[in-house]
Order: structure tokens, then C-alpha cells, then sequence
């Protein structure tokens, strides 16, 4: 059992904490992690565990506030880790004023930290469902990268985007640009006809998008190091 003035609250898993008197500091950067680590389900078991903690905490008034500051202030951390500043300064400036937290009530303290749970939630529902986005374009790009009239521009136009919000969007989900991540599709489509076929490089060009044998030749020689008749000379001594 728990001494006298304790309080056991399992947080997660088969753990039990017991809380005597004090911030529940380890908690709350348990909490933290799982925010960051986006594992929804303990988050909200180490969550909901604190904040039956609050509710129940019977200590004095002013102890409760400073309990909840410590809450809130984490939390709000977390929300500016994942979202920025400005989501932050939304949440609390509306909840100042919907639930007086100037005047000191306990609960509008509990309703904010609610709030701030909430939008950390909604944040990886987002995030999900960008991630989703992200899926179906490189699917996009996989079906259709071998048409001839294939760019950039092909992938923001079936994705009702416009093209600078696509590429940064994309830039911003991947590390590289839009046009490299097609350039590597392309690329590689041309030393399979350069492997597997007879196709004169002016063919090769037209159907991987250039308008010139020159431009592919120049892009080919870059992305390979080799220019395409040299890749293929490699690549007959190769079978051979």
C-alpha cells in the first residue's frame, strides 16, 4: 500500500507511481517523449494519469495552481515543438479569456491543459494525414513517370496544388525537391532503355521528357558521371 499522504496512479504499462506531495515532473517528461515520439496511446495514458492527479490532488488551493502551472507550461512546450509559437499563443490567449485564468479558477487551469492535449492531438492527425499526401504523390510519380510529357508540373496539376506549394510542401515531407525525386525515376528509366534496348538517343530523350538529345546527354553525364553512350558502352562490355 501507499504511506499515508500518497497517491498510486499507473501511468503506463504495468508502472505504478506514487505520488507524494510534488510536481510530477518525471511524468510530465514521460509525457514529453511520447508527445515527441508520437505514440498516441501512452501519451494519453500519462496524460489522463496526471490529470486525475490534479483533479484529485488535495492540497491546498494555491499548491493545485502551481501544480497546474507546471503542467500547462509543459505542455505548452510541446505544442511549440510541434506546431510553432503561434499555435501556443492561440490557445492560451483564447482560453484567457474564456475561462478567467486570471481570476484563478482551478478548472479553467484543467480546461486549458485539456486544450493544449487536444491540439497536440489534432497535430498528429494532421501530420498523418500529410503523411498519407506525401504516399499517394510518390505513387503518383511511380505510375506515371515513364510518360513522355511527365514533369513537375503533371504531379502539382492532378493534385489541385499550385506548383510552388507542391515543391515546398514535398521539399519540406522529404529532404529533396520534387524535381530531383523525378529526376532519379527518369534517370533510371533511361539506363534501363540504354541497357535493354537500341532506341537512338534522340528517342531515349523524348520519352524521359527533354526536348534535345543535348540537354538529356548534359543531365544523363551529371546524375551518372558518364555520358549515355559511354553508360552503354559500360554496360554491352558488361554482358560480355
Amino acid at each position: 500500500g501507499c504511506p499515508a499522504g500518497e497517491r498510486a496512479v499507473v501511468l503506463y504499462g504495468a508502472s505504478v507511481v506514487s505520488f507524494g506531495f510534488r510536481y510530477p515532473s518525471e511524468e510530465v517528461e514521460t509525457l514529453r517523449r511520447f508527445a515527441m515520439e508520437k505514440d498516441k496511446a501512452r501519451f494519453l495514458t500519462v496524460y489522463q494519469a496526471i490529470l486525475s492527479y490534479i483533479e484529485n490532488l488535495k492540497v491546498s488551493f494555491f499548491l493545485r495552481i502551481c501544480v497546474c502551472y507546471d503542467v500547462i507550461n509543459a505542455m505548452i512546450k510541446i505544442v511549440i515543438e510541434l506546431q510553432g509559437d503561434a499555435a501556443a499563443q492561440n490557445i492560451l490567449s483564447k482560453n484567457a479569456r474564456a475561462f478567467g485564468l486570471k481570476s484563478g479558477d482551478v478548472d479553467g487551469y484543467v480546461a486549458l491543459i485539456k486544450e493544449l492535449k487536444d491540439q497536440i492531438c489534432a497535430n498528429w492527425e494532421t501530420s498523418e494525414s500529410k503523411d498519407m499526401l506525401l504516399d499517394q504523390i510518390k505513387s503518383f510519380i511511380a505510375q506515371h513517370y515513364k510518360e513522355e510529357d511527365f514533369c513537375v508540373q503533371s504531379v502539382a496539376d492532378w493534385f489541385h496544388m499550385s506548383l510552388p506549394n507542391m515543391s515546398a510542401y514535398f521539399k519540406s515531407r522529404t529532404d529533396v525537391t520534387l524535381i530531383q525525386y523525378i529526376t532519379e525515376y527518369k534517370m533510371g528509366y533511361a539506363m534501363e532503355l540504354l541497357s535493354t534496348t537500341d532506341l537512338s538517343l534522340a528517342v531515349i530523350s523524348a520519352k524521359i521528357g527533354y526536348s534535345t538529345p543535348s540537354s538529356f546527354i548534359r543531365k544523363f553525364k551529371q546524375y551518372t558521371g558518364m555520358t549515355p553512350g559511354e553508360y552503354k558502352k559500360v554496360h554491352a562490355m558488361g554482358e560480355g
